[in-house]
């Protein structure tokens, strides 16, 4: 049966945020349903294609600090079959929402970061929002966590019972068909092997501990590196890596939405995180076949590359452990295949039944 679902954030979700929700609701319109995207700005969808057939609602002006309200206008409006929220505040504001509403609609909340180590240097802050989750989450028809990880952290800042937290794992894409010409000069056939990263050029991503990584294996062996994204670290990764001689040899393209023409191309892909919740790019790495070094940071990594036997996981901020995991890599990768394996176990489609099982259950179900 068709059902009508509204998806909700608020600004300044990670791009791996949003484009999991996109995902999703093109998987949700595969089964049949509606799809209203609501957005608190005309850019909050704006770095991704919109799945053919969502629509794109604004959410209704307002008070900035009150965006239950603003919801529950819509929702009064629409009257959406259930409401899909992705990450705080826009979580607890969807909650908030119903109330207000006083309509028979379910809500699902999802959380896709480590909560303590996202705001452990915001102690205040850390503390307000658990406040806020203590007095909204519970009263949710569901909770979701990307990861093990993150849903084991949520119980323990929270004290929600665990066994109300369902972990549903990010999907992975199947990888578009290759492209005939690579993205970048470096990427051609004959180069030297080309380390990828991916992510946000802020402190979370630990870009300087992977220049540093770079540096040291460039000092044993010819290699690139090409790390994708934007991000206010932007001059300070260009400043390092000039002042450890890499500068020549280390390229910011940017942000690029789409990464699998990069990854089809790439040697490596390294993740270099202090925290994560459940990278997406780690899994799209897997999904193309390359091999893959990560932190061992909350969450996710250990989850994906089965406790390390994918690919090694290294301590957090350790340039040496990083530069030496790289190194053995390179010279022995793991089989393709085994990789390729361990996407499949993430299709859309099982993601899909998971959240739409939460998303039209019985309510309180």
């Amino acid at each position: 049966m068709s059902a009508h679902i509204a998806c909700f954030l608020l600004q300044n979700q990670a791009p791996g945020v949003v484009r999991v929700l996109l995902n999703l609701t093109a998987g949700f319109l595969a089964r049949g349903h509606r799809m209203d995207l609501i957005e608190e700005s005309p850019d909050a969808y704006a770095a991704f294609p919109i799945p053919e057939g969502a629509r794109r609602v604004p959410l209704p002006e307002g008070d900035p600090r009150a965006p239950g309200k603003r919801l529950a206008r819509y929702l009064e409006e629409a009257r959406p079959s259930a409401v899909l929220a992705a990450g705080h505040p826009a979580n607890a504001a969807a909650v908030r929402a119903r109330a207000l509403s006083a309509l028979p609609l379910r809500v699902v909340v999802t959380t896709h970061v480590t909560l303590s180590a996202f705001m452990r240097h915001n102690p205040i802050q850390l503390a307000r929002m658990t406040r806020e989750m203590r007095q909204t989450y519970p009263q949710a028809d569901g909770i979701v966590a990307v990861s093990r990880g993150v849903a084991d952290d949520l119980a323990a800042l929270t004290g929600i019972a665990r066994e109300r937290i369902h972990t549903i794992h990010n999907p992975a894409l199947p990888p578009p068909a290759p492209l005939s010409a690579p993205p970048h000069p470096w990427l051609a056939a004959g180069e030297p092997p080309v380390l990828l990263a991916s992510g946000r050029l802020a402190p979370q991503k630990d870009f300087l501990t992977l220049l540093d990584a770079f540096a040291r294996v460039r000092n044993q062996r010819p290699a690139r590196l090409i790390v994708l994204g934007e991000g206010p670290e932007r001059e300070r990764l260009l400043g390092v890596a000039a002042r450890l001689g890499v500068a020549q040899h280390a390229a910011f393209p940017g942000f690029v939405p789409d990464p699998y023409p990069y990854l089809r191309r790439a040697a490596l892909f390294v993740l270099s995180s202090i925290h994560e919740g459940f990278p997406n790019v780690l899994l799209e790495a897997l999904a193309c076949g390359v091999p893959v070094v990560s932190t061992d940071c909350p969450s996710g990594p250990r989850e994906l590359l089965r406790e390390g036997r994918l690919g090694p996981l290294v301590p957090v901020r350790n340039a040496e452990a990083l530069a030496a995991a790289i190194l053995s890599t390179l010279e022995s990768p793991p089989p393709a295949e085994a990789l390729l394996r361990r996407a499949g176990d993430f299709p859309l489609d099982a993601a899909c039944g998971q959240y739409l099982a939460l998303l039209l259950g019985p309510p309180g179900g």
